[in-house]
């Protein structure tokens, strides 16, 4: 439920992430990767945000700007977490003592859980921590209690990763998680490595315990077909921009950008299989259309001569729902 005395758990306001591309002996700056060109959006207290897009979009570089863990070429990054709720704040104005003060309210799961996961440390090693580090007391009572609360047994905690699956991998990486008690939590692709018949039950588990604990979740995922089932509002990310947003009523009912009519067609049908007709170009390796306009149109089956000429910004169609595209 949103607190409206709250400001946003997190705004990310025209972000840039830059990686400067070198060359020759003396590591000459030839050029600029864009992995994140100019994108906002914002979460509220206890609400899930997707932000989806094909591998290499930039998701993964902007959670980890969110996190603090990425220097940002340009733009903001704004929290609302903590002490911090009423007034949101940067990662730069903070000291050393408040950055880690703003850890504690907003963690990560990973991915791959199995890479995630120090082989060497057992369970409890794991999870306890960052409880350590964060001065977390009656840590074996908070270690037995997490684990209940992801579904697995405490007699788990003096047994090592290899010992288990890729879902309870994952269920180990979300009691850690959740072992701080943070706002907020960053799940990147956290279902991805994993057979489908438990990506279910690890986004089931990730929705209830942000219920009950009235957390924000930002949801990383390249699979429209399981951000529908998580989350209320998200954006649809190409080439470090963000081509639309909207509800999941918006998005999925009444798609504008030719981006995600193509991801929305590439989402298989139960029984039908995937229902596009239409095969998406191969996406160029030359950055040189995406500089002159939209980074889609190389691929895009709806483009004209126009869409070179400048990079087309988000616009609301209607009721928040936004859209960079010149032929809407």
């Amino acid at each position: 439920m949103e607190n409206n005395n709250s400001v946003a758990a997190l705004q990310v306001i025209d972000l840039k992430v830059h990686f400067p591309i070198r060359q020759g002996v003396f590591g000459k700056v030839t050029g600029q990767v864009k992995a994140v060109d100019g994108i906002s959006f914002d979460v509220r207290p206890g609400e899930v945000f997707a932000l989806v897009g094909e591998s290499g979009c930039g998701k993964t570089t902007a959670a980890k700007a969110v996190l603090g863990l990425e220097h940002i070429t340009a733009g903001d990054v704004k929290l609302g977490l903590g002490p911090w709720k009423r007034k949101s704040v940067s990662w730069p104005e903070l000291g050393a003592a408040d950055r880690r003060k703003l850890r504690r309210h907003i963690q990560i799961v990973f991915q791959d859980p199995a890479s995630s996961l120090d082989p060497r440390m057992t369970v409890r090693q794991i999870i306890e921590e960052p409880l350590a580090l964060h001065g977390v007391d009656n840590r074996d009572t908070r270690l037995r209690d997490l684990l209940d609360q992801v579904g697995l047994s405490p007699s788990y905690l003096e047994r090592y990763p290899h010992e288990f699956s890729g879902g309870q991998q994952q269920r180990i990486g979300i009691a850690r998680a959740l072992a701080t008690g943070p706002e907020m939590i960053i799940a990147d692709e956290p279902v991805s490595a994993l057979d489908v018949s438990i990506q279910a039950q690890i986004i089931n588990l990730l929705d209830d315990l942000r219920r009950q604990y009235n957390q924000s979740l930002l949801f990383i995922s390249h699979d429209l077909a399981v951000v529908r089932h998580v989350a209320r509002r998200m954006a649809v990310m190409y080439l470090g921009r963000i081509m639309e947003t909207g509800t999941e009523k918006q998005i999925y009912g009444n798609p504008q950008h030719p981006y995600t009519h193509t991801l929305l067609e590439s989402v298989p049908v139960p029984g039908k299989g995937r229902t596009s007709k239409r095969n998406l170009p191969p996406e160029e390796k030359s950055l040189g259309d995406a500089e002159k306009g939209c980074p889609f149109y190389p691929r895009c089956k709806e483009r004209a001569s126009q869409c070179r000429e400048g990079a087309p910004s988000l616009k609301d169609i209607g009721e928040g729902h936004l859209v960079a595209c010149i032929r809407r």
